[in-house]
């Protein structure tokens, strides 16, 4: 089982990459690419200066979960299949399906999506 990544290549260290390209195991969402912007900048970062990468991803993932209309169980997990809860989803309780989740999906991360993150201002 993988514990973290430094989201460098593995063949050519000069390499960084994150989300679908990455070839890590972990799911394909924008919250997992949000965990990884960091870790890739900085590991980037430190090879260009000459160093080795010491950042390490841990395979954060937060799948929403549809259960029903209206409805949404929140999965926030690492490689070790652990809870990683985020602000705000600590304010709920992700172990039961929420409408207040189902909002949350619906008008507001899915336009954070489509309207900030692909254009680049997220």
């Amino acid at each position: 089982m993988v514990d973290k990544e430094t989201l460098v290549h593995k063949t050519y260290p000069n390499i960084v990459s994150l989300g679908d390209v990455a070839g890590i195991p972990t799911s394909k969402t924008s919250a997992a690419v949000r965990k990884q912007v960091p870790i890739a900048a900085k590991n980037l970062i430190s090879l260009m200066e000459g160093k080795e990468p010491e950042e390490k991803y841990d395979g954060y993932a937060a799948c929403p979960i549809v259960t029903d209309y209206g409805h949404v169980l929140l999965c926030e997990f690492n490689y070790k299949k652990e809870p990683e809860i985020s602000f705000p989803f600590n304010l709920i309780d992700t172990s039961k399906e929420q409408r207040a989740a189902w909002w949350l999906k619906v008008h507001i991360l899915k336009p954070m999506y489509f309207y900030g993150m692909l254009n680049g201002f997220a």
